[in-house]
């Protein structure tokens, strides 16, 4: 597994957004304080307390998946039942898609 840093670029049209999102995904990838895997999991963490299901969602479970093992992320969302159930339940029929097409 790699060290999960977000090299992806994010497709939007308005340059300035581009240029936004590559700077606070640059700086948040690189701290220091936590590990690419915590930070990949706290990403989930707030996705999932969000039911943010989307195109970022399944970006960072791919960012996750370059750093943890598919039951290690699949964990990682479950253990986000204790702050919502309907929303980790959602969370994770979308991971299982991710993970089927992954």
């Amino acid at each position: 597994m790699t060290d999960g840093s977000a090299g992806a670029s994010w497709p939007v049209a308005d340059s300035w957004m581009a240029e936004f999102l590559a700077s606070r995904t640059g700086r948040a990838w690189s701290e220091e304080r936590l590990s690419p895997r915590e930070r990949a999991f706290v990403a989930l963490t707030a996705h999932v307390t969000q039911r943010a299901l989307g195109e970022s969602f399944r970006r960072h479970v791919e960012l996750a998946l370059r750093i943890a093992s598919a039951d290690d992320v699949r964990d990682a969302v479950r253990f986000t039942a204790e702050m919502g159930v309907f929303e980790t339940c959602a969370a994770l029929e979308e991971l299982e898609k991710i993970l089927a097409t992954s």
